[in-house]
């Protein structure tokens, strides 16, 4: 996935001449997993500038003691993780 970084972010770079915002690749890893509920789920893909596929936003992330509600495009995810790692490329 691609993140936004804001200038208080020790890897921030102005954007590039093409984009709005500092961009970064990365990925969200949540481990041990259980009582996943995927609700209004939906699969549309777009295509980004870069012709790759791409499943719209995470519009809404919460966390809070160790349940997670996740909301976008592809519709709202509902789980229980003991462990949330992001990974920054």
């Amino acid at each position: 996935m691609e993140f936004v970084l804001t200038e208080s972010h020790r890897l921030f770079k102005e954007s590039k001449n093409d984009e709005q915002y500092c961009y970064i690749k990365g990925k969200i890893q949540l481990n041990q997993i259980n009582n996943i509920k995927w609700k209004n789920k939906k699969i549309k893909l777009y295509t980004d500038k870069h012709g790759e596929n791409d499943l719209g936003n995470i519009d809404v992330f919460v966390f809070q003691n160790q349940s997670y509600y996740l909301e976008g495009d592809w519709g709202i995810l509902e789980l229980n993780a003991r462990e949330l790692i992001v990974r920054l490329t």
